[in-house]
């Protein structure tokens, strides 16, 4: 089962310039209203095709809202696909947020 990594954890992570894969599994609408700068947008309905275009080998956060039961649901999938090192944030967005660090608006780049 996948494992959850605290915002401490991911701004570690971020801090020391580790390469990680931010993935926010909430719908495009969602995601363009607020989201983690560099995260890339992949709606967890569409998570099962994505494991190709995703870096499986470095470490992957999913994101999502706040209750995290869809980038649990991600990350599970995620493993499942092959990846190496993935967890969920707990909080998601919203800790990010509550925590006082920005969000980015508008679309996914890859969109």
């Amino acid at each position: 089962m996948p494992r959850e990594r605290t915002l401490s954890d991911l701004l570690n992570m971020l801090d020391t310039e580790q390469p990680v894969a931010l993935v926010d599994v909430r719908s495009p609408e969602d995601y363009a209203a607020g989201h983690l700068p560099g995260a890339r947008n992949v709606p967890l309905p569409d998570i099962e095709a994505a494991p190709t275009s995703l870096p499986l080998s470095r470490p992957i956060v999913t994101l999502c809202g706040k209750g995290g039961g869809r980038s649990a649901a991600a990350a599970a999938l995620l493993e499942a696909a092959g990846a190496v090192d993935v967890a969920s944030l707990a909080g998601g967005t919203g800790a990010w947020a509550a925590a006082g660090h920005p969000l980015a608006t508008g679309p996914s780049p890859q969109e």
